[in-house]
């Protein structure tokens, strides 16, 4: 007996440091959420609300409601004042008096599965969007989140008309309950169609970021795709080549077996048309091929190795050029008469560019124009030139010395010169004349064709649209340059690679692409964005943060514009004319949502950010 009062005070003394322990830590965590709500200033939500305590999530099988002033330690850690957009605009008044700050949004994102990163990176970009309108208009705008990944749905995920799933639940309590005005999502690979259905079945506006697809969904009244798709992408660089770049002859190269190239090919071809350009040829080649010769072509251009076997057959259209440059040449000249000639030192010419190749002889043009000149010159009787192995031999003994060449050779003129190569069709020429006697000189320029039975380009093309991936892109750029068509060349968001970008900045040459979204971006609204979600989430966001932020921002527009309800809302998107989204404009057209794309350019070796 007298051990037992040991053993109450054991149990009273561990009690107490149970409980100790547990208000150290409740402490840790208010002083936790204190500091996040010091940086995001998120008013709580009212006592009471449906959606729990503030920092609470309630979980109801997939679906997670979270409440304006919830902030994950995990997902949220927060050491440095949050940058802050300006607000979407000042929240209006509705016709009955009330505000709109206590809405909801719900959202339908793969919070689990293989595609968990993506709904984690659209979930961060929804839930600053939603803070950062919070702490500007001092609402309580709250997002209720339903897992489309979980494992629950995968197993209903039937045919139309199966039993009720998790998702249709969700969209039916979403429906019943007046406060959440709309739905944002699916994510990638979700089935949009099944949601377009579903959000028209119970009337709730959803606007999906990321809808995966090569066309957009027609005739759904209350749903309205975000994402970019084909369309957008075609129309968005056709209009940059002809409305900026002044181009409308163009070629398309697009691979066949690759939905969304070919749908990206399609609108660019319907696009430029409208615009009073043309689609002159179209290509089609297997993804993944690496030998494009026959669709190089069948655009119009030459293989090299054809150029080089008809120079060789042709030589008559050089000797004419060369007979020109003589005549050029004499005109420099000081007068002469037969007794008293121009004595004339004529060097071999060399190869800009190519000094250390091995070049045949019916391509060294630098030996064939100095050999053509100096018998060109020689035929007139007021000239004496030096003769060419001579001098060559001179100069490889002594190196190039002007004076001892003079003294040498008796000669009072010394002609020298360069050919460089602009492509395999096209050279130029510099001939320099220099007076010794005089202290003088002039210079002959001009640009001359090896042979006038080669035409590159022959179907005018004036730019070459590539709807292909990046690893297709280098294989054909390289292609498009080997086969002499260097033309600007166009892409699509596919290009949008930073190895990519990176090897194409090593080369000449000028490329335009559309981007889904430009994390480098200067331009005001996305450089603030990224600023404001890096110093929240410590890292860069990517097109699906982006275009989930964005999302979140068109329906908290309708709801600043008063738009309190799910038919407001509605309403509201249908009249969108939104500019300042962080992944381009958005318009609606009466059928579709139309997105003004960024476009990237590479031009000497820069990169620029043109739209």
């Amino acid at each position: 007996m007298k051990s037992t009062p040991l053993k109450i005070s054991g149990v009273l003394l561990l009690a107490a440091l149970f409980a100790a322990c547990a208000s150290e830590k409740t402490l840790v965590l208010k002083n936790w959420q204190k500091k996040i709500d010091s940086v995001i200033s998120v008013s709580p939500v009212p006592a009471g609300a449906e959606t729990g305590q503030p920092g609470a999530e309630s979980v109801s099988g997939s679906t997670v409601t979270v409440n304006s002033g919830q902030a994950k330690e995990e997902s949220i850690p927060v050491t440095a004042e949050t940058t802050v957009l300006p607000p979407v605009q000042a929240v209006k008044e509705t016709s009955t008096g009330a505000s709109c700050v206590s809405l909801k949004l719900g959202v339908v994102l793969p919070l689990s599965g293989e595609l968990a990163d993506y709904g984690k990176k659209a979930k961060k970009g929804i839930d600053l969007a939603v803070r950062l309108y919070n702490k500007e208009n001092k609402t309580d705008i709250s997002t209720v989140y339903n897992d489309s990944e979980s494992k629950e749905l995968l197993k209903n995920l039937a045919p139309w008309g199966a039993p009720e799933t998790p998702i249709e639940e969700f969209y039916k309590e979403a429906a019943s309950d007046e406060k959440m005005v709309g739905i944002i999502g699916p994510g990638p690979k979700t089935s949009a169609v099944n949601l377009a259905k579903l959000a028209g079945i119970y009337a709730v506006p959803t606007i999906s970021p990321l809808a995966s697809g090569s066309n957009k969904i027609k005739d759904a009244q209350y749903f309205y795709a975000a994402a970019v798709f084909p369309e957008d992408e075609g129309r968005n660089i056709a209009e940059f080549t002809v409305n900026v770049l002044k181009k409308k002859k163009t070629a398309v190269i697009y691979p066949k077996n690759n939905v969304y190239g070919t749908a990206c090919a399609a609108a660019f071809k319907e696009e430029m048309l409208k615009l009073g350009g043309e689609v002159v040829r179209e290509e089609a080649f297997e993804e993944g091929s690496y030998d494009f010769k026959e669709q190089m072509v069948n655009l119009g251009g030459i293989d090299p190795h054809v150029i080089k076997d008809t120079i060789a057959a042709d030589k008559s259209n050089l000797e004419s050029i060369i007979d020109k440059l003589v005549l050029q040449v004499r005109a420099l000249l000081p007068e002469a008469t037969e007794k008293k000639r121009n004595n004339i030192v004529l060097l071999a010419f060399t190869n800009t560019g190519r000094e250390n190749e091995l070049l045949a002889d019916d391509f060294d043009f630098g030996r064939l124009i100095s050999e053509k000149i100096s018998y060109g010159l020689g035929k007139f009787k007021d000239t004496r030139l030096s003769k060419l192995a001579e001098v060559k031999e001179f100069v490889k003994k002594k190196g190039f010395d002007k004076a001892g060449l003079a003294k040498k050779f008796g000669a009072g003129i010394i002609i020298s010169g360069a050919v460089s190569e602009k492509n395999p069709l096209s050279y130029n020429c510099r001939v320099t004349v220099e007076d010794l006697d005089r202290k003088s000189s002039a210079e002959v320029l001009f640009d001359f064709t090896a042979s006038d039975k080669l035409v590159t380009n022959t179907y005018g093309l004036e730019a070459v649209y590539l709807p292909v991936s990046a690893y297709d892109a280098e294989s054909l750029l390289s292609h498009l340059v080997f086969f002499e068509l260097k033309v600007p060349y166009l892409g699509n968001s596919r290009l949008n690679d930073k190895k990519f970008i990176a090897s194409v900045r090593q080369n000449e040459g000028e490329l335009y692409f559309t981007a889904e979204f430009n994390a480098a971006s200067n331009l005001p609204g996305a450089a603030d964005f990224v600023r404001a979600y890096k110093s929240v989430y410590f890292e860069v966001p990517d097109y699906f943060s982006a275009a989930a932020y964005d999302t979140a921002r068109i329906f908290l527009q309708a709801i600043a514009g008063g738009a309190c309800s799910k038919e407001a809302v509605k309403t509201a998107v249908n009249n969108i004319s939104t500019a300042g989204l962080v992944t381009g404009d958005i318009t609606y057209d009466g059928t579709f949502l139309k997105k003004d794309l960024h476009i990237i350019g590479i031009k000497d070796k820069e990169v620029l950010e043109l739209k």
